[in-house]
């Protein structure tokens, strides 16, 4: 018998419940019980991340070619997609039925071991080959890199589930490093382009979480460009007629949340044995080179020396979400804010959206030199009043921005001050320790003013607060 997984029915998201309790839902019953779904709640925060975007795609594959009311056709213009969008989260959940209709009619392709069209997989005749322990992200070994301190262990790390195997097939396309060699390069043929990381490793991930699932797809959704516009039609890489097996393919940039969402920068083939998945083939595919700052919602931007868009990373993995709060949250010259505060904003200024809490939370990956491996895995949240995230908050923003200012050149004098009182200490500053010494007595800065700073900013209200 051959063997089947579709993600469709089979359970495989893993999620924590309104009730605080565990559970493991199939595609289907995620968009059927969202509503009750507190959050997503898998082995890596990055894994979440890039499940999160999953849904988000086929979130959008329904809601820009119908309303919530059942009229078909695209989003017209802004007023539109603001009414569309209203439409769905007065609901307070996501119509299964809606969902099921879209779901099935793609259902031979949402099959992990389909034959003609696998999920998230191609049919590639070769690729370089890794064992399943390299596709686990919190694992990722490799035959000369191993870690030391795993979950799985043994014969556990040869063959993994199915539903453990499509959550990191979606991790993998999304934050794969760029340590892939060419495997159809022909000799005397034309040179295949450089390889990138998977997009989302390239972003500091922004998203806004809501008090359920459903909510936190919602606050995500963001159904025009920042410019107002709607978007040209798109599709997902599952309602494609053709399968591109070309490697290291060039392609225009994203112009609809279906494509980038999707978009495949590895083509992936899982090796499976007795319903297992034991390792997999890949090669680098499809790669964009321009800026899509239009269509993606989820970072945070700044302007290169070419005043070129770019997507911002987090760098630092010790420095927590709110230095970067200018970044969120204050408009800038050579800066953007996230597509989705941008979204979220639209929504307040027209009473679309509830005042209260809103929750800003940050994922990012840092990777060697090279971008030939993963170094670090970062995630920060942090709870604001939804006001700061509308014009109401402009003011309370750049007051905020400023102290943080002072707070950065108070740090680095401080620094100044700790080197000057080491060297009249007598310690030498050519030492190779000297300013491993400086960083050892400014480590405890900025833990603690963390709960101080989190607390204050939860509680101001850009309406009452002085």
């Amino acid at each position: 018998m051959t063997d089947t997984f579709n993600v469709i029915d089979e359970k495989w998201i893993p999620v924590t419940l309104l009730d605080g309790t565990y559970s493991e839902l199939s595609l289907s019953e995620v968009f059927e019980k969202a509503h009750k779904v507190r959050t997503l709640a898998g082995e890596m925060p990055t894994q979440d991340a890039s499940t999160l975007r999953f849904l988000l795609a086929v979130t959008y594959a329904v809601v820009l070619r119908q309303g919530e009311n059942g009229e078909q056709g695209p989003v017209l213009d802004k007023a539109d997609a603001i009414d569309r969008w209203e439409g769905y989260w007065t609901r307070g959940s996501f119509d299964a039925k809606v969902f099921s209709e879209y779901l099935e009619k793609y259902r031979d392709r949402f099959d992990l071991f389909g034959e003609d069209r696998p999920f998230y997989q191609y049919n590639i005749p070769k690729g370089t080959e890794y064992a399943a322990k390299k596709l686990v992200g919190d694992l990722d070994e490799s035959g000369n890199k191993v870690q030391m301190f795993s979950y799985l262990s043994g014969a556990e790390k040869d063959r993994i589930s199915p539903a453990e195997a499509t959550r990191w097939l979606i991790h993998l396309i999304g934050y794969d490093d760029k340590s892939l060699k060419p495997v159809n390069k022909v000799p005397g043929g034309p040179k295949l382009d450089s390889s990138k990381i998977g997009w989302l490793g390239s972003l500091g991930l922004v998203n806004l979480r809501g008090q359920n699932l459903f909510e936190t797809i919602m606050l995500n959704l963001v159904l025009t460009d920042r410019y107002g516009e709607p978007y040209l039609e798109g599709k997902a890489v599952w309602e494609l007629d053709v399968p591109i097996l070309t490697e290291r393919r060039s392609i225009p940039i994203p112009r609809n949340p279906l494509e980038l969402l999707t978009v495949p920068s590895r083509r992936v083939k899982l090796l499976a044995s007795d319903g297992m998945v034991t390792g997999y083939i890949e090669y680098v595919g499809d790669m964009f080179f321009e800026s899509c700052s239009s269509v993606e919602h989820m970072t945070m931007w700044e302007q290169n020396k070419e005043k070129d868009w770019v997507p911002m990373t987090h760098g630092d993995p010790s420095k927590a979400i709110w230095r970067d709060y200018s970044s969120l949250l204050v408009k800038g010259m050579d800066r953007m804010e996230p597509g989705v505060i941008w979204w979220y904003s639209e929504l307040a200024e027209r009473g679309v959206v509830p005042k209260g809490g809103a929750t800003i939370c940050l994922t990012g990956v840092n990777y060697d030199k090279h971008q030939s491996s993963k170094v670090s895995v970062f995630n920060d949240s942090m709870s604001v009043n939804s006001s700061l995230l509308s014009s109401l908050g402009e003011d309370w923003n750049n007051r905020i921005s400023g102290l943080l200012t002072i707070t950065e050149k108070c740090s680095k004098n401080m620094r100044s001050f700790v080197k000057g009182i080491l060297i009249a200490c007598g310690e030498d500053q050519k030492s190779p320790t000297f300013w491993d010494k400086v960083d050892s007595y400014m480590a405890p800065l900025y833990p603690a003013l963390d709960m101080p700073f989190r607390s204050w900013l939860a509680s101001i209200d850009p309406e009452v607060s002085d």
